[in-house]
């Protein structure tokens, strides 16, 4: 699995759904997009539990913790006060536009890629990750630990959904990527 990119105008992950999840997604567009919204999932709830996610050059994803300090400015900030925000839990969501607005950018037939369509939050995420101008915490990308535990936890859905539209039709596998996402949002029709 490939890890994440990292340039200023482009913070991007690609995923092979089909090598993860051993079933075919081509012309299956709302499935990938179910899919998508369990990793965007994944990737916000670790990020805001403090918990920091760093790839290897082969890829291999390592959990850590986000560091602080935050600076003395930002602490003394407007922001930061409204906000309250704590000097001491580092979570990336200071106004939450930056997680909130990753999302699925490209689909092809077997793969996803999640990133930023936005030139600003492409900026934020890449000084986040790589230590720009503010304190390296890297946030973004998936593991392949972390999709083995989207695949254990929806991998029939998954597959039961695929027969369905197989064996029953559009309309059959409408309903289950429905009831898939769902799932993965907890029913929040994928609001995040």
């Amino acid at each position: 699995m490939a890890a994440p990119t990292f340039k200023k105008s482009k913070v991007e992950q690609t995923i092979n759904l089909e090598e993860t999840f051993g079933v075919s997604f081509k012309n299956l567009r709302s499935l990938r997009e179910a899919i998508g919204e369990a990793i965007l999932q994944k990737i916000r709830t670790r990020t805001e539990a403090g918990t920091s996610m760093s790839f290897s050059a082969t890829g291999a994803g390592r959990e850590g913790r986000l560091k602080s300090p935050y600076s003395k400015e930002y602490k003394n900030s407007l922001d930061f006060k409204a906000f309250g925000k704590s000097p001491g839990k580092i979570n990336m969501t200071l106004t939450g536009d930056m997680l909130g607005l990753m999302d699925v950018k490209k689909q092809t037939g077997e793969s996803i890629t999640i990133g930023w369509d936005e030139k600003d939050e492409n900026a934020k995420a890449f000084n986040h990750s790589i230590g720009d101008t503010v304190p390296r915490r890297p946030f973004f990308g998936i593991s392949k630990s972390e999709l083995s535990n989207i695949k254990k936890e929806f991998g029939s859905e998954i597959r039961a959904a695929v027969k369905s539209r197989n064996a029953e039709g559009s309309k059959a596998f409408e309903s289950r990527v429905a009831g898939l996402l769902n799932l993965i949002t907890g029913g929040t029709d994928g609001e995040s």
